[in-house]
């Protein structure tokens, strides 16, 4: 059975509080540990936090969350995309009965 080798690490953090000045990625301890632990097995490591896409994720789910309010736009712009592939799939629909 081979061995499976762990290559890197990236922590994903989402920090739904923006007005908060502490950066999780460099000053919580369990970040500080799980960092040092893994440098020691000279593993890549890297930490993310408030990535824009995964932003955008959240946002849709929960709008009115304040890290939102820097995303709105952005989270408005998904909804009518989804809103238009939603239209385009049932024009799709209809095409497909009509034509069997």
């Amino acid at each position: 059975m081979p061995v499976s080798k762990v290559t890197s690490l990236t922590a994903i953090l989402l920090n739904t509080e923006p007005d908060t000045i502490r950066s999780p990625c460099i000053v919580d301890q369990s970040m500080m540990s799980l960092r040092e632990l893994v440098q020691k097995k000279s593993i890549p490591y890297q930490c993310i936090q408030n990535p824009r896409d995964l932003l955008l994720v959240f946002c849709n789910d929960d709008p009115s969350s304040k890290v939102c309010d820097h995303y709105s736009d952005s989270a408005s712009s998904i909804k009518s995309c989804h809103s238009l592939l939603f239209m385009l799939l049932l024009v799709v629909l209809f095409y497909l009965l009509e034509n069997k």
